[in-house]
């Protein structure tokens, strides 16, 4: 059975105050995660999108995605935002050739279509109920190619999603319904992530 008070208090509850607010050593110690495995599929997930010119992360945080996809294909033009300050100031003292900028998930400034691929990894299981359309609709609005999602799914969670102690879990099959989804199964990440993690690619055209 759904406790209602506690799906209320993580319906409405400051996500981004919290991501806002975190604690410096946590970003630095994102960093070190840049040779995490997953990351590794990610790329193998971003070659099947080749050729593509120009890449935006959103939460990207302190940018490890954006470091190595950088190493794989340094003429690409990268960019990245995250709602955290200190996440970002620190991808730009790391990668100082990529551009940033400290914006929430759903409210990038950059014009429609800016990019090839838009790409959100362990992002939008942040996102609220009451924002995951936004978030949607702002990814389609700036991407050119696909949309690359690295999250937790589950089929039967609807495209709101449920509340899953800290975060959100979606069925993103369903959240894009409509058009050409490929996904893969994470297995090579541990815990919950063996579970319900999975890479979709969105192609937009």
């Amino acid at each position: 059975m759904i406790n209602i008070k506690r799906f209320l208090r993580g319906l409405f509850s400051d996500h981004k105050k919290y991501w806002r607010d975190s604690d410096s050593n946590w970003e630095k110690s994102y960093w070190a995660t840049r040779f995490h495995p997953h990351r590794e599929t990610l790329i193998e997930e971003l070659s099947l999108l080749q050729p593509f010119t120009s890449l935006l992360e959103i939460g990207c945080n302190c940018a490890p995605n954006l470091f190595r996809i950088k190493e794989k294909w340094p003429d690409v033009r990268l960019a990245g935002s995250d709602i955290n300050e200190r996440a970002i100031e620190l991808a730009k003292s790391l990668l100082p050739d990529v551009e940033f900028k400290t914006r929430e998930i759903g409210m990038n400034d950059f014009p429609d279509k800016s990019f090839d691929i838009v790409l959100a990894d362990a992002a939008l299981m942040y996102i609220p109920a009451t924002e995951i359309i936004r978030a949607k609709r702002e990814m389609l609005r700036l991407a050119k190619k696909a949309i690359v999602i690295v999250d937790q799914h589950n089929m039967f969670a609807g495209p709101y999603g449920h509340r899953f102690w800290e975060h959100w879990v979606r069925n993103y099959n369903h959240l894009f319904r409509g058009y050409d989804i490929h996904s893969r199964k994470i297995d090579n990440w541990g815990g919950l992530w063996n579970t319900l993690g999975y890479i979709f690619t969105v192609r937009i055209k």
